[in-house]
């Protein structure tokens, strides 16, 4: 009594959207559980795997060797930088133009992607010829391009599937890819020494038979170099590229902040507790990097902000409940092996457990922050990103200031939170910005925020 066919007509909108926002995610929870969980236990192996690499690096190679093979490792993160945004322009429009039924769009994205990264591999190849040309001998400069450029093609493979939702080929690959890095790390244990070059020889040959695999499973779509169509994907993606390096920098700077003013010594324990809760990370990632193709295709399929909106919520959940589990694991295993098998660091316990529950709070958040990349709001994302780093180095400072160890720790964990509230107020603003431009004719895919 009372309703009016406007008001029925948007409840029975909201009611629509907030089915398909859930019932898209349901999918991932429910029917594609073993999709989820090989998905992740590929992505924690392949982490796994460069760790242990690492500790044989650190073993095997001289002390002047070692720290330019954690540079090579270092650089090879940040590659795609090269590709200035397009591969994250990509792994949006793929799935966006999937659900809008434009099956020849999303092709055409994917050549222009991999004219880019034709692109990118000629500057890496310049680099490696200018490092000759100043001093540096051809077999170390030879095997550093070989293992940037077969990670970064490595890295547009992975991209290119998860774009797709192929994620069980893209676990497949990251497998093999695993076993690879672990068999390195094996020979290196069972050498005990080796060199620079050899070692990133060994690791680029590892890295071009995972790249080969990877055209085995999906042949990449080539035809060229196309500067206009790669520049409207670096309009997408710069920022949502240099919004993913902020959130790095958020992740971290707490370490580099204890450090400086606690000092080498003081920060050890804290440190040691900040890589500890960084390991649920994996979990984060994963959980969101499955989200959000799926958010791009529904958000395609059926042009709604409030369903995309309803999913970022969803994933939340999804990531609380996956996270928080994992988080006790962590904690009950900090508890029996700091005072047993690394009494000196003891006082990192407490770290652990603020940091992690930080950590919790913020895989509630994350999802909206893909909310806010699909929607076309990757500057109003960028901008959050930089206010969350200025605030949480703020706290995290004053908490080193007042309280040591733990007032890192609690300075960093209150920066999460800072981050969530902020991520939630944005996506919260553009959600109701873009439902009443949908309802008045006025939608537009330009950021207003």
């Amino acid at each position: 009594a009372g309703f009016t066919t406007g008001q029925a007509t948007h409840t029975s909108e909201r009611l629509s959207t907030r089915f398909r926002g859930f019932s898209d995610l349901r999918e991932l929870t429910r029917s594609r559980f073993w999709e989820f969980a090989l998905f992740t236990g590929s992505t924690g192996s392949m982490q796994l795997g460069r760790f242990i690499l690492t500790l044989a690096a650190a073993r095997a190679l001289s002390a002047g060797d070692f720290p330019g093979w954690a540079l090579l490792l270092t650089a090879t993160v940040f590659t795609p930088v090269l590709l200035l945004g397009v591969m994250n322009g990509m792994s949006r429009q793929v799935p966006y133009l999937i659900g809008a039924r434009d099956g020849a769009g999303a092709a055409q994205v994917e050549v222009a992607t991999w004219g880019m990264v034709g692109y990118a591999i000629v500057l890496i190849a310049l680099g490696g010829a200018v490092a000759v040309a100043i001093g540096v001998d051809e077999p170390t400069a030879g095997a550093t391009v070989l293992v940037l450029v077969m990670s970064l093609v490595f890295q547009v493979q992975q991209s290119a599937l998860r774009a797709r939702l192929q994620f069980n080929p893209a676990s497949y690959q990251q497998f093999g890819m695993a076993t690879l890095t672990l068999a390195v790390a094996g020979l290196l244990f069972l050498a005990g020494t080796t060199s620079y070059v050899a070692l990133a020889a060994a690791y680029g040959g590892s890295l071009a038979i995972a790249v080969a695999a990877g055209i085995l499973i999906r042949r990449p779509l080539l035809g060229g170099f196309s500067w206009p169509a790669s520049r409207g994907l670096a309009a997408i993606g710069l920022p949502i590229l240099v919004a993913g390096v902020l959130f790095s920098l958020l992740l971290t700077e707490d370490r580099l902040i204890a450090t400086v003013v606690l000092g080498t010594g003081a920060a050890a324990p804290y440190l040691l507790a900040s890589l500890t809760a960084a390991s649920m990370l994996v979990v984060i990632s994963t959980v969101s990097m499955q989200t959000y193709p799926r958010m791009a295709l529904t958000y395609g399929q059926y042009g709604e902000v409030r369903s995309v909106y309803q999913m970022s919520r969803r994933q939340g959940w999804l990531a609380l409940a996956t996270c928080a589990p994992l988080a006790v694991l962590i904690l009950v295993g900090a508890w029996f092996v700091l005072p047993r098998w690394l009494p000196e660091y003891r006082e990192a316990f407490l770290p652990i457990a603020i940091l992690l529950g930080g950590l919790i709070l913020l895989s509630a958040f994350t999802g909206y922050g893909n909310f806010l990349n699909v929607i076309g709001a990757q500057w109003t994302y960028l901008r959050v990103q930089a206010a969350s780093v200025v605030i949480a180095a703020g706290l995290i400072l004053l908490g080193s200031l007042a309280a040591g160890t733990v007032g890192v720790a609690v300075g960093a964990a209150l920066g999460y939170l800072s981050y969530g509230a902020l991520l939630l107020r944005a996506a919260g603003r553009q959600a109701q910005a873009r439902s009443q431009a949908n309802m008045a004719g006025t939608y537009s895919m330009e950021d207003p925020g």
